[in-house]
């Protein structure tokens, strides 16, 4: 897509003070870009044009998307998602995925579904491993996971040699999947000698229903981190036990792990539980 023209000529000044705020903190960068959206077409075209000329500038507009209206947002997204310079495509993964991953927090409509899965489908396939990494976080935490297991299978073929981060993110993901291939791959990595991936997919199983057995399990995993994984997913993951199976897991952690953690995590389950017993 080549850079909307501008409505009226930007005079140099402003193009400049434009590309100084794209350098600053996010709160510079909106405070430049608010009192100028009323020209939306204008300032869309002043955003192409600096990233253009200047790769260096693309964590700048990948913050400026926020400030943005929706119908600007979704025309310079794709626009970065597809740039052939990797740093563009890795800035802009970069700084919307998040840093840590604990539960999935579905965003705001950065895109209409089909096309916000095509742009993650594309970019857990892309060349840089940086942006392939970022890909994978957002994939989890946007909700969009189960759309794109095959994809996150892909990255955990052996043949690809992913590298840990990737892994430890794709594994996340496929707790939002609910095929049966994608159930047997997170069993067998459960079952490793990789603790940390172990732990990674215990969570994981936790997540999907046809995963609890597994994360039942690990309560009694000789492993400090698979059992910390799995209180974890008690805490903050496992929907809706029924009495009976909340009892049954309340015991297997109690036989591994000290009174006052475990009544911690059951605590922070019934407190997303109000109902729960």
């Amino acid at each position: 897509m080549a850079p909307l023209p501008p409505e009226h000529p930007v005079p140099t000044s402003e193009g400049a003070a434009l590309r100084a705020a794209l350098r600053g903190s996010f709160s510079e960068i909106v405070g430049f870009l608010i009192p100028r959206v009323d020209a939306p077409a204008r300032l869309e075209a002043e955003l192409l044009a600096a990233l253009a000329e200047d790769e260096a500038l693309a964590a700048g507009v990948g913050k400026a998307l926020l400030a943005l209206p929706a119908a600007a947002r979704q025309r310079i997204l794709p626009v970065m998602a597809r740039d052939p310079r990797p740093s563009v495509r890795r800035a802009l993964f970069h700084e919307w995925a998040p840093e840590v991953l604990e539960v999935p927090r579905p965003l705001s409509a950065l895109l209409p579904v089909a096309e916000w899965r095509e742009l993650l489908k594309a970019a857990l396939g892309d060349d840089d491993g940086g942006v392939r990494v970022a890909a994978a976080a957002l994939a989890f935490d946007s909700g969009h996971a189960s759309a794109l297991a095959a994809e996150l299978m892909r990255v955990l073929d052996a043949d690809t040699a992913p590298d840990r981060e990737l892994a430890w993110r794709a594994v996340l993901g496929l707790g939002q999947a609910s095929d049966e291939a994608s159930l047997e791959r997170l069993r067998a990595i459960a079952a490793s000698d990789d603790g940390a991936l172990a732990a990674a997919a215990v969570r994981a199983l936790a997540a999907r229903s046809d995963g609890r057995a597994t994360w039942r399990a690990a309560f009694s995993d000789a492993r400090a981190e698979v059992r910390g994984a799995a209180l974890f997913a008690l805490a903050r993951v496992v929907e809706r036990l029924e009495p009976e199976q909340l009892a049954d897991v309340e015991q297997a952690a109690l036989a591994h792990e000290p009174p006052h953690v475990v009544a911690q995590a059951l605590q922070a389950y019934r407190q997303r539980h109000v109902d729960a017993p």
